[in-house]
């Protein structure tokens, strides 16, 4: 199979990439971290208002013997347009989330709460 620059340029590339895993122990402590890096570039060749677009973004989380998660992460991305304008944005999370085992019920029970911070130009 060929392909055209054309054809390549259509294309979206995204990437996910697990780029650490590591558990620490300390005592009766138990965490479990883990780290993720993603992108994607996408050019809008027959889009009437935007050229292209790419994003970056990394995220830590951390996880207490599958009962507390904690998680911060991070985002850029930046949308060329067509009218010579542009978007700039950042955007910020942490969020959080505690599960239990319940006795009336099968599974596992979890409250969770997740907060964002992101400003755009």
């Amino acid at each position: 199979m060929q392909l055209t620059i054309t054809e390549v340029a259509r294309i979206t590339v995204t990437m996910i990439c697990v780029f650490f895993a590591t558990t620490a122990s300390a005592g009766n402590f138990d965490w479990q971290t883990t780290g993720m890096l993603q992108g994607y570039y996408r050019n809008y060749a027959e889009s009437e208002s935007r050229k292209k677009a790419y994003n970056i973004g990394a995220y830590l989380f951390a996880d207490y013997l599958e009962t507390v998660s904690l998680s911060l992460g991070y985002n850029y991305t930046f949308v060329e347009l067509k009218s010579d304008g542009e978007v700039d944005e950042n955007m910020f999370h942490l969020g959080g989330k505690y599960s239990w085992s319940s006795t009336a019920l099968s599974g596992k029970i979890s409250i969770a709460m997740d907060g964002y911070r992101g400003e755009y130009t």
